[in-house]
């Protein structure tokens, strides 16, 4: 049970044809992520990458983090999520301090990346999601150059004590610290996640995360992979596109912090929308309002989840 690359092997295979990732106008089923992230993780193996280095990835909420996530998994690397907005200064840091060697980047952050790569010494591929230049090599062509199979097993530490993740936090003065999880670590919060936080989320769910994904929400990627839950990703936060997404994929959990929710609960449009699908909502990192919470009780109903936790201590 604790090895992750054949844990999300098997819910591609329990779930097939089910819609597992939702973003934009894109689908795909858990077949189709698996496959794509097999054929990343290959592709990573003909560069190299090797299980226990690092890779990193700079990018905003979009489909391919979920296949960068597997993909790591797959082949043993350590997971690095960067936050895009900081400073390119605070990015080479992060790269430096975390000795990463291998860097995803979005396309409208490669202008920021570019020129601070000669800075960071550990770096051996650079890789964008489009409009790459010499500097980097192309996502999806990655992706062709590997074959749709299972890559060689290299997680064998079945009891998780190997490097799982690299993640930064700034709850202290001077530079962030660059907290190490345990592959332990990474499959007991999700272990933890289903058994006391979300334990009749299932299959017949649709999952929308109101944060970003190299942050908190992104831990959610597993748990839902494993009850064959529907992954709804949306690029940005505002009013109009989440309630047009509640109602449009019919959302039955949604996974926030208080800004977010003190913010929706005030739109005036949210009385006219159909929001009976939602049975869940898991927030915070942040104190929540009294009344804003009595309101959005008053709108929703008692499904609300307060959570609480820690890069620290996870």
């Amino acid at each position: 049970m604790m090895n992750i690359p054949k844990l999300i092997t098997r819910g591609a295979e329990f779930h097939g044809d089910k819609t597992a990732v939702v973003f934009g106008e894109k689908r795909f089923t858990f077949r189709e992520v698996n496959e794509r992230a097999n054929r990343l993780a290959n592709g990573l193996l003909r560069l190299g990458v090797k299980k226990g280095d690092r890779v990193a990835s700079l990018n905003r909420n979009c489909h391919q983090h979920i296949e960068i996530v597997f993909a790591r998994h797959k082949i043993g690397a350590v997971e690095v999520n960067l936050n895009p907005r900081l400073s390119a200064e605070e990015i080479a840091w992060q790269i430096n301090d975390s000795q990463t060697e291998v860097l995803f980047v979005a396309a409208e952050l490669l202008g920021k990346v570019r020129p601070i790569l000669s800075s960071c010494k550990n770096i051996r591929h650079m890789i964008g999601f489009s409009e790459v230049s010499g500097q980097e090599i192309d996502y999806e062509e990655l992706m062709k150059s590997g074959g749709p199979e299972a890559s060689p097993e290299l997680e064998t530490d079945l009891y998780g004590e190997g490097i799982g993740a690299i993640t930064y936090t700034a709850g202290t003065t001077g530079r962030p610290k660059g907290i190490v999880w345990t592959r332990k670590s990474v499959w007991t919060v999700a272990r933890n996640l289903l058994l006391d936080m979300i334990p009749d989320l299932s299959s017949e769910d649709v999952f929308l995360g109101l944060q970003p994904l190299y942050h908190a929400v992104g831990w959610f990627i597993l748990p839902c992979w494993l009850r064959g839950t529907t992954h709804v990703i949306v690029p940005e936060f505002h009013n109009e596109i989440i309630l047009d997404t509640v109602e449009k994929e019919k959302v039955t959990v949604i996974k926030t912090v208080p800004t977010v929710l003190v913010r929706l609960v005030a739109h005036p449009e949210i009385g006219k929308r159909n929001l009976q699908s939602v049975r869940t909502i898991i927030y915070g990192a942040s104190p929540m309002p009294v009344e804003p919470l009595r309101q959005a009780i008053r709108i929703f109903g008692p499904v609300f989840i307060q959570n609480y936790g820690q890069s620290e201590a996870p």
